[in-house]
């Protein structure tokens, strides 16, 4: 049986992180987040800040979709942009900045702190635990969570055949890369009419 993730599964792994992170003291009542993100990941990022009352400060790229904006805005939470042609070094730099110039300011950097291999394989933990019985799982790629959810059921089950649908040009991927080469078995470029797509099967 195949299985695609639903998206709030997205927002339940950033509730997850932020509420470790509230745990450990590292948020308090005033801190200010900053996340700097490449598309529906700042819309669930904002999401999650928003049910635990936090505030947050989404960094991205100024050809970022109209509908996640309003959600943002929606959320109370502001939104930076900064231009996809200075690339992806330039938001993170942007972000880190953001971060020296705001007293409170707690800075999220998804791409910097692999938190696919360490909050999100907590995470999923207790949010896989109902996929288990799937022999076939699809997700989408992007700041460890091919390599968190590949650890957690492949720990399970050493069968599970797990795909990975990452955007072609897609910057962002962070993979364990030695775990990560010791169970793929094989790399397969699929072109099709609506998006050409990377897909990695475990």
């Amino acid at each position: 049986m195949y299985l695609r993730f639903k998206e709030d599964i997205y927002k339940d792994i950033y509730t997850f992180i932020l509420t470790e992170y509230k745990n450990k003291d590292k948020i308090k009542s005033d801190t200010i987040l900053i996340y700097p993100g490449l598309g529906n990941d700042i819309l669930y990022f904002s999401k999650a800040a928003h049910e635990l009352n936090l505030k947050a400060i989404l960094v991205s790229y100024d050809d970022i979709d109209p509908k996640i904006t309003e959600e943002i805005y929606k959320n109370g939470h502001e939104l930076v942009r900064t231009p996809k042609i200075l690339g992806l070094e330039s938001l993170i730099d942007m972000a880190s900045d953001m971060k020296l110039e705001i007293e409170d300011g707690l800075l999220i950097n998804p791409f910097k702190e692999k938190l696919g291999v360490s909050y999100f394989y907590k995470a999923l933990k207790d949010i896989l635990k109902d996929y288990l019985d799937y022999d076939n799982v699809i997700i989408g790629l992007g700041y460890g969570y091919l390599t968190g959810v590949a650890k957690y059921l492949k720990s399970k089950n050493d069968d599970v055949v797990i795909t990975g649908v990452k955007e072609y040009e897609y910057e962002s991927s962070i993979i364990d890369e030695d775990y990560f080469d010791n169970i793929t078995d094989d790399i397969n470029l699929i072109n099709d009419d609506t998006n050409d797509s990377l897909i990695i099967v475990i």
